[in-house]
């Protein structure tokens, strides 16, 4: 019996000051723990609401007034020489 060898699997959690209330100017940051052999990360895109965030495809993102009452996403990628896999992190967002 053929050695499967997984591509990788993902959970990302967040790393926040202060959960469920923000203040504009925040930094809320994706925390990604991969799974697998020789994993990569490969990248970030964040979301508010459906709409994907210009330039913001870093692991932190800057919590804004624009963001008040959205849902803000972050999905994150990686890859090994198996394949790639992706996480998801929702977060809706109040402004204090």
């Amino acid at each position: 019996m053929p050695f499967a060898i997984p591509r990788p699997r993902a959970q990302v959690g967040w790393a926040l000051a202060a959960p469920g209330v923000f203040s504009s100017g925040a930094m809320a940051t994706a925390v990604p723990l991969w799974v697998g052999p020789r994993v990569t990360t490969g990248g970030y895109q964040w979301y508010r609401g459906a709409a994907s965030v210009s330039n913001a495809t870093s692991a932190s993102y800057q919590i804004s007034s624009a963001d008040s009452a959205q849902t803000v996403v972050c999905y994150a990628s990686a890859t090994n020489q198996w394949g790639s896999g992706v996480a998801v992190a929702r977060r809706y967002i109040t402004l204090a």
